[in-house]
């Protein structure tokens, strides 16, 4: 299923408190902040809950009211977020969430009656995700696009969980009878934009399998590098071929197997998507308890190797049916998350 994140933006009355000089007639005015929160429901082990997410990334643009955001973003500068000194950001607003998803982020802004909107929001913001021009090159304007570079010394360390926005155009409050945003409410839809690989053991022994080490010797890797455009515009993916033998952590949850059960590693790799093959050899370290065939038996073995193309946004999933005498492996691709719509103001 398609993976969906809800990021919601709310907007309430100012405090009538603040110091704030009364405008001339038909001057600019702000009468509403700005304010952001988000929900997350994944069972993909990488983004788990609202409190999994600590921040994410907001671009903004403002405008005449008597033009569009197409005709406006060939030169589109930031303008929308201040740091605490007044001075315009040069970057992505940081918006920071607490355990419950709710955004905050400072000095707060207002919506303005003159002007019209368009924002943009991804995630995360750390080293390897870069706000930059759809060229990749520092950003200095017009359409933003994200860089995501992957560390090829640390590989797996520099595997993150790339999303980013459906942008919101155009978007106006001049006043509760004069918008069109219904309710005050801009929602946000945040996809998947990289590839996940992960790990399923399924128990079909007569006994318990406890698994000790799993390595994924991976050829093939096509790309280290991609642009992704903030407007939806295609990606451009860049690197060359290269191979590593990745291990994923286990947690002590994911280790027994009960017989006739199963368990999905909870870590997972992610790749840049790539339509050429991706070949995946499972080095898996195992015990067999309280079987017919074993009392007790530990082993570690090498499987054959399985091709699978990534497909972005998908979880690709190598599954491992641990039989009395056999270990066997396939791959199967699915939806990322499984979501329900959120519909509440905040969520």
């Amino acid at each position: 299923m398609k993976a969906i994140i809800y990021f919601t933006m709310a907007v309430t009355l100012l405090v009538t408190g603040c110091n704030k000089p009364s405008p001339a007639p038909g001057a600019e005015q702000y009468d509403r902040y700005i304010f952001f929160s988000q929900n997350v429901e994944t069972r993909a082990g990488l983004v788990e809950s609202a409190s999994s997410i600590d921040q994410f990334g907001v671009v903004g643009f403002k405008y005449e009211n008597s033009t569009t955001w197409n005709s406006y973003k060939t030169d589109a500068v930031l303008n929308v977020f201040y740091d605490e000194d007044g001075e315009l950001l040069e970057g992505a607003e940081t918006v920071y969430c607490d355990d419950n998803g709710y955004g905050d982020y400072s000095p707060l802004q207002g919506w303005s009656n003159t002007r019209k909107y368009t924002f943009f929001a991804y995630y995360p913001l750390n080293d390897n995700v870069s706000l930059v021009n759809t060229d990749g090159t520092e950003y200095t304007g017009g359409v933003p696009a994200i860089r995501y570079a992957m560390n090829t010394a640390d590989l797996k360390g520099s595997m993150v969980d790339v999303m980013t926005a459906a942008s919101a155009e155009d978007l106006y409050w001049n006043s509760s009878s004069d918008n069109n945003i219904a309710n005050a409410e801009v929602g946000f839809t945040f996809t998947h934009r990289l590839s996940s690989l992960g790990v399923n053991v399924k128990n079909s022994s007569s006994g318990i399998v406890t698994v000790n080490s799993v390595t994924l010797k991976v050829s093939g890797i096509s790309y280290q590098e991609i642009i992704i455009p903030l407007d939806g515009s295609a990606v451009e993916a860049d690197g060359t071929s290269m191979d590593a033998d990745l291990s994923l952590t286990l947690a002590d949850g994911d280790k027994s197997v009960a017989k006739s059960g199963q368990k999905e590693m909870s870590d997972k790799l992610i790749f840049i998507p790539q339509t050429s093959g991706l070949s995946v050899q499972v080095v898996v370290g195992y015990k067999r308890e309280n079987t017919d065939t074993y009392t007790g038996y530990t082993d570690t073995i090498t499987l054959p190797e399985v091709t699978t193309a990534l497909t972005a946004g998908k979880k690709h999933m190598i599954n491992l049916n641990f039989t009395d005498s056999t270990v066997e492996a396939q791959v199967t691709v699915d939806g990322w998350v499984d979501m329900e719509d959120v519909y509440d103001t905040f969520n």
